[in-house]
């Protein structure tokens, strides 16, 4: 039931489009950094339509450490060639902000119905 619900009812956040239209045109790196497990996070991903949105997918449990640590964040800056200083992290949950603070990445919250 979930997948299916996935693959037609679940909406990107508003914006999302646009923003990583934006990205895209101006060529800018991007990594969608998870605690998802990679089978839940590709098919939410495919199921807007932005699976190959992405430069780069971090799944945090294939990582030495789970969010709120920072490892996932600093898995993707160290893959993508980054640092700190260069990123922005959107995260919509309490552990996935702290990560990225903690990663040093300048960090904007999202409210969505994730949001702790």
């Amino acid at each position: 039931y979930f997948c299916d619900l996935a693959r037609s009812q679940i909406e990107p956040v508003k914006g999302l489009r646009e923003l990583m239209a934006w990205i895209k045109s101006n060529g800018v790196k991007c990594a969608a950094v998870t605690n998802a497990p990679r089978p839940n996070a590709e098919m939410l991903l495919g199921g807007i339509g932005m699976r190959d949105e992405f430069d780069l997918l971090v799944i945090a449990n294939e990582e030495a450490a789970n969010k709120p640590h920072p490892e996932p964040y600093l898995a993707a800056m160290r893959r993508l060639g980054l640092s700190a200083e260069e990123c922005c992290a959107l995260e919509d949950s309490v552990p996935g902000a702290t990560a990225a603070i903690a990663a040093g990445v300048h960090t904007i919250g999202v409210l969505t119905s994730q949001t702790d």
